[in-house]
């Protein structure tokens, strides 16, 4: 898999430039910064340089693809970016749009919020599974690994967490549940106790625009306010460059991974790499984040566990329940016997192979199609693109 330092040199070599088409995205990787984006326009412009003449580019009447795949779309982070480009994007009359040329927004979501933000400003979805490229280029190399396929584990389940605050706040509310429940011992836990980015958990329980109920800001401060230090698994300081890699001792060490994913109280199906730690570390999961992602999910091919779980927790809406329902199945999965556990095991070594050799083979192939036949479909609402041939670039991507 193409690298993430030229995921769209890739994309604009193959796609956007034969189409003419001008590019924006974040770089480094991961960063919300309006002067961390980049820019290029021409042939020969090197993809990772600043723009020197704003204003020029500005003046410039063409197409282009805003890329908007790294995190979910939030309007905080699109005013961010249209302000640091062009203030007219969201102001211009349709008719001066259409002069100014279109404008193709790249994302990893579906939401109602990401239809309703591209009717608004007639702009053009184009939607792909960005983290299923990153986890791929991320974990190659484990494909490799003699992965341990046996009930080697000593703790029945495992659970990251790094940032806690705004909206990952959901995550307090999940560990302190765990602990409330004695959980702990069971399992391996890392929560931090000063979200790098935003600042203290008491920072969070104070905020008026908390997305914390009162039972779960109750529960956190018994239970995790009180401990004399942060959880940890492996390390005491983790940062954001952690995700590109993976503790595959430590992550085998447990039975079952609860997924802490990104997104947990807005209504989009939105997956990271998160989700294919466990999948390469042939384990099975439970998954922290909003309604429907589960099946989101398995439409890519992956199998869950419903078999040996309830999995209805993912059609809850509503936060606490879903939370509530979430720690019922990792206290039932606590109560089994070493037995127990050791027989669900092999039962499930079918459904755990399945997803390791998928997301190694198979999974690739459909990311791409799909990422090369939306832009495709993208472009076609604007411009006549016959002269590039999909199937091939289709063909360059997979090999």
């Amino acid at each position: 898999m193409f690298s993430l330092d030229n995921f769209y040199s890739v994309l604009f070599s193959n796609l956007l430039e034969p189409c003419s088409f001008e590019y924006h995205y974040y770089y480094p990787f991961g960063s919300t910064n309006p002067e961390d984006i980049q820019q290029s326009l021409t042939r020969g412009v090197n993809p990772y340089r600043p723009p020197e003449t704003l204003a020029y580019r500005l003046a410039v009447h063409c197409n282009k693809v805003l890329f908007f795949d790294q995190e979910p779309l939030s309007e905080q982070a699109i005013s961010r970016y249209v302000s640091r480009w062009n203030p007219t994007f969201t102001r211009i009359s349709p008719g001066e749009r259409n002069q100014a040329g279109a404008t193709i927004i790249a994302n990893s979501e579906v939401s109602d919020f990401k239809n309703a933000i591209l009717a608004e400003n007639q702009w053009i979805d184009w939607y792909y599974f960005f983290h299923g490229f990153l986890a791929l280029y991320w974990y190659n190399d484990f494909q490799y690994f003699d992965i341990q396929k046996t009930a080697c584990f000593d703790k029945v389940f495992i659970n990251y967490n790094n940032l806690v605050r705004k909206d990952r706040s959901y995550r307090l509310s999940l560990v302190s549940e765990l602990l409330n429940r004695r959980l702990s011992s069971k399992g391996l836990i890392s929560l931090p106790l000063t979200d790098e980015q935003h600042g203290s958990i008491a920072n969070e329980l104070n905020d008026p625009y908390t997305q914390l109920s009162p039972y779960f800001k109750n529960q956190i401060e018994r239970n995790i306010l009180t401990l004399p230090a942060s959880l940890t698994i492996d390390k005491h300081n983790v940062s954001g460059s952690d995700s590109a890699t993976m503790n595959l001792v430590a992550n085998q060490r447990a039975f079952w991974h609860v997924v802490s994913e990104t997104n947990f109280y807005h209504a989009k199906l939105h997956l990271t790499e998160k989700i294919f730690k466990p999948i390469v570390s042939f384990r099975p999961f439970i998954l922290a984040c909003a309604p429907g992602n589960l099946k989101y999910l398995r439409s890519y091919g992956f199998q869950t566990f419903g078999k040996w779980i309830d999995e209805s927790y993912d059609l809850e809406p509503d936060h606490d329940k879903r939370i509530l329902m979430i720690v019922d199945q990792v206290e039932r999965l606590a109560k089994l016997s070493e037995q127990e556990q050791k027989d669900m095991f092999e039962d499930m070594q079918p459904v755990l192979e399945h997803n390791f050799n998928h997301f190694y083979g198979d999974f690739k192939k459909i990311i791409v199609n799909e990422m090369v036949w939306g832009f495709y479909e993208a472009v076609d609402r604007i411009i006549d693109d016959s002269h590039v041939d999909y199937n091939s670039v289709i063909k360059r991507l997979t090999r």
